[in-house]
């Protein structure tokens, strides 16, 4: 697997995967810009998109995980910490935020291995 800065030329890619991952609003114009601002990195097998993470500095001037997809047949492979693992990486700010439902154990899970820290719930 490879992760890497994500290119125009793969943004059919992108906006499908998303597309069959998330059953809301179609987000093409939120990916777009982020693919355009260099916010948006994806997870590759061979020449498969498998996954992807927007980071942007939009949280109080801090940078924040807005966005975290993998591909439903690729998830509990490493492919979402990976990603991450990039994005705190290339980050440069000194702190980084990201946010998740309640529900979402998961990204809870892949949150506190990381070693983020929960704020802002009751």
């Amino acid at each position: 697997m490879k992760i890497e800065e994500a290119t125009i030329d793969r943004k059919q890619e992108i906006f499908a995967l998303d597309q069959m991952v998330y059953n809301g609003p179609v987000r093409r114009p939120f990916l777009q810009q982020a693919i355009y601002s260099n916010e948006c990195f994806v997870a590759r097998q061979e020449q498969q998109i498998v996954g992807f993470g927007v980071m942007a500095q939009t949280f109080f001037d801090h940078y924040f995980i807005s966005l975290l997809v993998v591909h439903p047949h690729f998830q509990r492979r490493g492919i979402g910490k990976s990603l991450m693992c990039q994005l705190m990486k290339v980050c440069p700010g000194e702190k980084l935020f990201t946010s998740t439902n309640q529900s979402n154990k998961a990204m809870h899970h892949l949150c506190q291995s990381l070693e983020f820290a929960k704020s802002g719930f009751h």
